[in-house]
Protein backbone atom coordinates (compact mmCIF):
# COMPACT_ATOMS: atom_id res chain seq x y z
CA UNK A 1 0.00 0.00 0.00
CA UNK A 2 1.02 3.60 -0.71
CA UNK A 3 -0.57 7.07 -0.61
CA UNK A 4 -1.34 9.44 -3.43
CA UNK A 5 1.09 12.28 -3.59
CA UNK A 6 -1.67 14.72 -4.56
CA UNK A 7 -4.71 13.99 -2.33
CA UNK A 8 -3.16 11.67 0.18
CA UNK A 9 -5.59 8.74 0.00
CA UNK A 10 -4.36 5.20 0.05
CA UNK A 11 -3.89 3.51 -3.29
CA UNK A 12 -2.78 0.01 -4.17
CA UNK A 13 0.25 -0.84 -6.17
CA UNK A 14 -1.77 -2.09 -9.16
CA UNK A 15 -3.48 1.33 -9.73
CA UNK A 16 -2.04 3.55 -12.41
CA UNK A 17 -4.10 6.59 -11.42
CA UNK A 18 -5.60 7.84 -8.15
CA UNK A 19 -9.39 7.07 -8.07
CA UNK A 20 -10.03 10.31 -6.17
CA UNK A 21 -8.07 12.96 -8.02
CA UNK A 22 -6.92 11.06 -11.07
CA UNK A 23 -3.26 11.86 -10.46
CA UNK A 24 -0.82 9.23 -11.71
CA UNK A 25 0.39 6.85 -9.05
CA UNK A 26 4.18 6.46 -9.07
CA UNK A 27 5.40 2.94 -9.45
CA UNK A 28 6.65 1.37 -6.22
CA UNK A 29 10.43 1.20 -6.04
CA UNK A 30 11.76 -2.29 -5.20
CA UNK A 31 13.65 -2.52 -1.94
CA UNK A 32 17.25 -3.37 -2.65
CA UNK A 33 18.31 -6.59 -1.05
CA UNK A 34 21.85 -7.10 0.20
CA UNK A 35 23.02 -10.40 -1.07
CA UNK A 36 26.74 -10.14 -0.60
CA UNK A 37 27.53 -9.95 3.06
CA UNK A 38 31.12 -9.16 3.99
CA UNK A 39 32.51 -11.47 6.61
CA UNK A 40 34.73 -9.76 9.16
CA UNK A 41 38.39 -10.34 8.49
CA UNK A 42 38.84 -11.86 11.95
CA UNK A 43 36.49 -14.76 11.18
CA UNK A 44 37.28 -15.25 7.51
CA UNK A 45 38.61 -18.70 6.81
CA UNK A 46 41.92 -18.80 4.98
CA UNK A 47 41.49 -19.56 1.33
CA UNK A 48 44.04 -21.80 -0.26
CA UNK A 49 45.76 -20.05 -3.09
CA UNK A 50 46.78 -22.01 -6.09
CA UNK A 51 50.08 -21.36 -7.72
CA UNK A 52 50.38 -21.13 -11.51
CA UNK A 53 51.73 -24.68 -11.57
CA UNK A 54 48.46 -25.93 -10.07
CA UNK A 55 49.90 -26.80 -6.65
CA UNK A 56 48.49 -25.55 -3.43
CA UNK A 57 50.40 -22.54 -2.13
CA UNK A 58 50.30 -23.97 1.39
CA UNK A 59 52.13 -27.06 0.16
CA UNK A 60 54.88 -24.87 -1.25
CA UNK A 61 55.28 -22.98 2.02
CA UNK A 62 58.20 -24.12 4.13
CA UNK A 63 57.06 -25.05 7.61
CA UNK A 64 59.79 -24.98 10.29
CA UNK A 65 60.36 -28.37 11.94
CA UNK A 66 58.68 -28.94 15.26
CA UNK A 67 61.11 -29.08 18.15
CA UNK A 68 59.17 -30.29 21.22
CA UNK A 69 60.43 -29.21 24.58
CA UNK A 70 62.87 -26.71 23.04
CA UNK A 71 65.41 -29.45 22.62
CA UNK A 72 68.81 -28.73 21.19
CA UNK A 73 69.39 -29.41 17.56
CA UNK A 74 70.95 -32.89 17.37
CA UNK A 75 72.97 -31.86 14.32
CA UNK A 76 74.68 -29.12 16.32
CA UNK A 77 75.99 -31.73 18.80
CA UNK A 78 76.98 -34.81 16.78
CA UNK A 79 77.46 -38.03 18.73
CA UNK A 80 80.52 -40.08 18.01
CA UNK A 81 79.14 -43.61 18.03
CA UNK A 82 82.58 -45.15 17.66
CA UNK A 83 83.78 -43.37 20.78
CA UNK A 84 80.69 -44.54 22.66
CA UNK A 85 81.02 -48.16 21.62
CA UNK A 86 84.80 -48.33 22.14
CA UNK A 87 84.83 -46.42 25.42
CA UNK A 88 86.42 -49.43 27.18
CA UNK A 89 88.99 -50.11 24.46
CA UNK A 90 92.24 -48.32 25.32
CA UNK A 91 94.44 -49.92 22.67
CA UNK A 92 95.02 -46.62 20.93
CA UNK A 93 96.60 -45.19 24.07
CA UNK A 94 99.63 -47.47 23.80
CA UNK A 95 102.38 -47.67 21.22
CA UNK A 96 102.77 -50.69 18.99
CA UNK A 97 106.31 -51.20 20.31
CA UNK A 98 105.10 -51.29 23.92
CA UNK A 99 102.41 -53.83 23.06
CA UNK A 100 104.79 -56.05 21.13
CA UNK A 101 107.54 -56.05 23.77
CA UNK A 102 105.35 -56.61 26.84
CA UNK A 103 102.70 -59.13 25.81
CA UNK A 104 104.38 -61.80 27.93
CA UNK A 105 104.21 -59.70 31.09
CA UNK A 106 100.59 -58.89 30.38
CA UNK A 107 99.84 -62.60 30.05
CA UNK A 108 101.65 -63.40 33.30
CA UNK A 109 99.39 -60.96 35.11
CA UNK A 110 96.42 -63.20 34.30
CA UNK A 111 98.04 -66.63 34.33
CA UNK A 112 99.76 -66.33 37.74
CA UNK A 113 96.98 -64.52 39.57
CA UNK A 114 98.16 -62.40 42.49
CA UNK A 115 101.75 -63.51 41.92
CA UNK A 116 101.59 -62.35 38.32
CA UNK A 117 100.25 -59.00 39.48
CA UNK A 118 103.21 -58.64 41.85
CA UNK A 119 105.75 -59.69 39.21
CA UNK A 120 104.42 -57.29 36.59
CA UNK A 121 104.27 -54.48 39.13
CA UNK A 122 107.95 -55.01 39.96
CA UNK A 123 109.47 -55.95 36.60
CA UNK A 124 107.36 -54.20 33.94
CA UNK A 125 106.34 -51.04 35.73
CA UNK A 126 107.68 -48.96 32.81
CA UNK A 127 105.31 -50.61 30.35
CA UNK A 128 101.94 -48.90 30.20
CA UNK A 129 100.44 -51.84 28.32
CA UNK A 130 101.57 -54.41 30.90
CA UNK A 131 100.48 -52.19 33.79
CA UNK A 132 97.03 -51.78 32.22
CA UNK A 133 96.49 -55.55 32.15
CA UNK A 134 98.03 -55.86 35.61
CA UNK A 135 95.27 -53.60 36.93
CA UNK A 136 92.59 -55.64 35.17
CA UNK A 137 93.98 -58.85 36.66
CA UNK A 138 94.11 -57.23 40.11
CA UNK A 139 90.42 -56.38 39.79
CA UNK A 140 89.62 -59.99 39.02
CA UNK A 141 91.63 -61.19 41.99
CA UNK A 142 90.12 -58.70 44.44
CA UNK A 143 86.55 -59.41 43.33
CA UNK A 144 87.11 -63.15 43.58
CA UNK A 145 88.55 -62.75 47.09
CA UNK A 146 85.63 -60.63 48.22
CA UNK A 147 83.06 -63.12 47.01
CA UNK A 148 85.12 -65.97 48.49
CA UNK A 149 85.05 -64.21 51.87
CA UNK A 150 81.28 -63.79 51.66
CA UNK A 151 80.87 -67.45 50.72
CA UNK A 152 83.06 -68.49 53.68
CA UNK A 153 80.98 -66.44 56.11
CA UNK A 154 77.71 -67.88 54.80
CA UNK A 155 78.94 -71.41 54.07
CA UNK A 156 76.05 -72.85 56.10
CA UNK A 157 73.56 -71.56 53.54
CA UNK A 158 72.85 -73.20 50.24
CA UNK A 159 72.32 -70.23 47.95
CA UNK A 160 75.57 -68.35 48.71
CA UNK A 161 77.99 -71.24 47.97
CA UNK A 162 76.14 -72.06 44.74
CA UNK A 163 76.20 -68.39 43.72
CA UNK A 164 79.93 -68.22 44.49
CA UNK A 165 80.60 -71.29 42.36
CA UNK A 166 78.67 -69.81 39.41
CA UNK A 167 80.40 -66.44 39.82
CA UNK A 168 83.80 -68.17 39.88
CA UNK A 169 83.02 -69.77 36.53
CA UNK A 170 81.98 -66.37 35.16
CA UNK A 171 85.24 -64.81 36.33
CA UNK A 172 87.16 -67.66 34.67
CA UNK A 173 85.44 -66.86 31.36
CA UNK A 174 86.25 -63.16 31.83
CA UNK A 175 89.90 -64.04 32.44
CA UNK A 176 90.02 -66.11 29.25
CA UNK A 177 88.60 -63.12 27.33
CA UNK A 178 91.32 -60.90 28.77
CA UNK A 179 94.03 -63.39 27.78
CA UNK A 180 92.67 -63.49 24.22
CA UNK A 181 92.74 -59.68 24.13
CA UNK A 182 96.39 -59.68 25.18
CA UNK A 183 97.26 -62.19 22.45
CA UNK A 184 95.55 -59.94 19.93
CA UNK A 185 97.43 -56.90 21.20
CA UNK A 186 94.29 -55.26 22.59
CA UNK A 187 93.94 -53.25 25.76
CA UNK A 188 90.27 -53.68 26.65
CA UNK A 189 88.86 -53.42 30.14
CA UNK A 190 87.77 -56.69 31.70
CA UNK A 191 84.03 -57.34 31.36
CA UNK A 192 81.85 -57.15 34.52
CA UNK A 193 84.64 -56.05 36.88
CA UNK A 194 85.44 -52.94 34.81
CA UNK A 195 82.49 -51.19 36.44
CA UNK A 196 84.26 -51.23 39.81
CA UNK A 197 85.86 -47.89 40.58
CA UNK A 198 89.16 -49.05 42.08
CA UNK A 199 92.42 -49.54 40.17
CA UNK A 200 91.66 -47.09 37.33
Amino acid sequence: MSTCTTCGIEVTGDMAFCPNCGAPVPAAQPIPQQTNYQTPAAVQAPIAQTSPSGQNAWQNAQVPPVNPGNQANPQSHPVDLNATVCAKDHTGEFSAQDISDNKVYALLAYLLGIFGVIVVGLVARDSKFAMFHMRQSAKLVVVQWLFGLIAALFFWTVIIPIAYFIFTLVLAVVEVICIVNVCRGKAKEAPIVSSFGFLK
